[in-house]
């Protein structure tokens, strides 16, 4: 009479042996080509074990622990990657969110520089410091390149222009008027990409 537990044990080690045995005789097949006779497990179960279907059946589906185990990495697996989906979302969704200091102070440099050109305080170093911050807050943005390319696009080449003058320089009508329309549309497009972004 054997015990359950020992029948268990028995019976993982010789699942484990027949595995073996079966993988190294269908590997076996294409290493000796004079053979002319090629294994097939199921071909061997046909002709000894056709009145074994129970014990097939335990050979094909595997020890009730083993089977267990199996379900129990595959769960795991498989809530491991909804996790990693989980936050990789999260991650694209933080990287979409703007940082409200950089909103803000994006949209105050904005403003100064648009006062500025009305109060007609056009001089070099009255404009320069507070096109370059501008400039820099905007960049802080996520992906700025991409979401602004025109808008950056435009104030770099103000802050290179300017980076030329002497700080005593002043702008002329025609250069005052079109740094003016640059701001207000970049101020407009950057204004629309926040209720975008609001709104999504």
């Amino acid at each position: 009479m054997i015990s359950n537990e020992s029948y268990e044990t028995i019976l993982r080690r010789l699942l484990k042996k027949y595995r073996m045995i079966v993988a190294q005789l269908e590997n076996s097949n294409g290493s000796h080509h004079h053979t002319t006779a090629k294994f097939s497990i199921d071909a061997f179960w046909a002709d000894y074990g056709s009145k074994c279907s129970a014990a097939r059946q335990r050979v094909r589906v595997g020890h009730p622990d083993e089977v267990r185990e199996q379900e129990a990495a595959a769960a795991a697996a498989l809530v491991t990657s909804h996790q990693q989906q989980q936050q990789q979302q999260q991650r694209r969704e933080k990287e979409k969110q703007f940082d409200p200091k950089i909103v803000l102070e994006c949209g105050q440099f904005f403003i100064t520089l648009m006062d500025c050109l009305k109060l007609q305080q056009t001089a070099v170093d009255q404009l320069f410091p507070i096109l370059s911050d501008l400039v820099n807050s905007l960049k802080k943005l996520p992906n700025a390149h991409d979401i602004l390319p025109s808008v950056l696009g435009k104030l770099e080449s103000w802050v290179t222009r300017l980076t030329a003058m002497h700080p005593s320089d002043e702008l002329n009508d025609r250069d005052t008027r079109e740094l003016a329309f640059d701001l207000e549309r970049g101020y407009q497009t950057f204004y629309q990409l926040l209720s975008n972004n609001n709104a999504a």
